[in-house]
């Protein structure tokens, strides 16, 4: 393939030698060209269809259930979201949150009255924590918090008052919980593709200029340009799972669907477990399915919810409230930060200053 790349090259700058320095032939040149340019558009077309095939369709996976009824591997929140979509999403956010209350590190109070949830760090059991983890509680307890508590009303606010800030916090807590996931090598790498990729559509550009400056058809130019980048966009974007982690992919959904039967983890009976999978059933998008299986269970056995806090707080309803308000946050400091310029700093950073004036 590199050695092609060599030989294009070759034949590209030979056009013009041999057209118009030796034949001094602006015709020969015009129609040489005009081919040349013709056969690298359908050439450029082969080798994405040959990308296509090769290097961007799933791996067939072995499995082939309906249905997985336990979790295929414990994963963090963080890990499993960005298996499942390539990225991390507000939910990720959230379910992260839930994973710390799990583990006992952010315990939750309400104010019946006053509707308030303040979320407390339980510094006792700050320990194995993964770097995103640790950010996410120094942004949330220091940075907008006392160091101990914060209000779910406060980190609205700040979100809303400094949502350049917010979102700037917002976008590092991501590129940690991704690198995370990169860490597991859930995705085939294409930095191979990419390299090959950037001699090819460099060699597209020397064609473009060309046909621009011996006045070639407009048509053909502009097809060239869209067509390169239109697959260096595709290039970039697409990505394939390894075979292993196709297989995890694809438990994970047949466990997601699990979560819709009128059975589902009937005969389960230890709280920790049915704590863990209220992460799961958010990050598999069916903690509709889950509500229904706990409601279930918490009617045949009530002492359930003294076992363990999280699953207290789903049955009354405590972390649906909270899971809402904080993506409500993060999606409007998003919006606010990519529309307004004001809000480049949190309320501490404000005071910090005005008290060394």
């Amino acid at each position: 393939m590199k050695d092609m790349k060599v030989i294009i090259l070759i034949i590209l700058l030979a056009v013009y030698f041999i057209s118009i320095y030796i034949f001094e032939s602006y015709i020969l040149c015009y129609s040489i060209l005009t081919g040349l340019s013709y056969l690298w558009f359908v050439f450029v077309l082969i080798t994405l269809f040959y990308i296509y095939k090769k290097r961007d369709i799933e791996y067939k996976p072995l499995f082939n259930e309906k249905y997985y009824e336990k979790i295929p591997l414990l994963r963090k929140p963080e890990q499993l979201g960005y298996l499942l979509n390539h990225k991390i999403i507000p939910i990720n956010f959230t379910a992260s949150i839930m994973e710390l209350i799990n583990k006992e590190v952010i315990t939750i109070e309400e104010d019946k009255k006053q509707k308030v949830y303040t979320l407390v760090f339980n510094n006792k059991h700050n320990e194995n924590l993964l770097r995103s983890e640790f950010f996410l509680l120094t942004w949330l307890f220091n940075r907008i918090g006392d160091g101990e508590r914060v209000s779910i009303n406060a980190i609205l606010k700040d979100a809303k008052r400094n949502s350049g800030y917010f979102w700037s916090c917002c976008n590092e807590w991501y590129e940690l919980a991704i690198f995370e996931g990169e860490k597991q090598v859930f995705f085939e790498s294409k930095r191979d593709i990419l390299e090959e990729s950037f001699g090819y559509f460099g060699l597209t550009f020397i064609l473009i200029i060309e046909n621009i400056l011996i006045h070639n058809s407009y048509y053909l130019i502009v097809a060239m340009l869209m067509t390169a980048m239109g697959a260096i966009t595709y290039i970039f974007n697409y990505r394939r799972r390894t075979e292993e982690a196709n297989e995890e992919y694809y438990q994970w959904l047949a466990f997601g669907r699990y979560f819709e039967k009128d059975d589902a983890f009937k005969k389960e009976s230890d709280s920790n477990y049915l704590a863990s999978l209220i992460i799961y059933a958010k990050l598999l998008g069916k903690s509709k399915e889950y509500r229904r299986i706990l409601n279930n269970k918490v009617l045949n056995d009530e002492t359930l919810l003294d076992k363990n806090i999280l699953l207290k707080l789903e049955v009354i309803g405590v972390l649906g409230v909270i899971n809402k308000k904080l993506e409500k946050a993060i999606n409007n400091a998003k919006l606010k930060a990519r529309f307004f310029t004001a809000n480049k700093g949190s309320n501490a950073i404000r005071r910090y200053k005005k008290k060394n004036k």
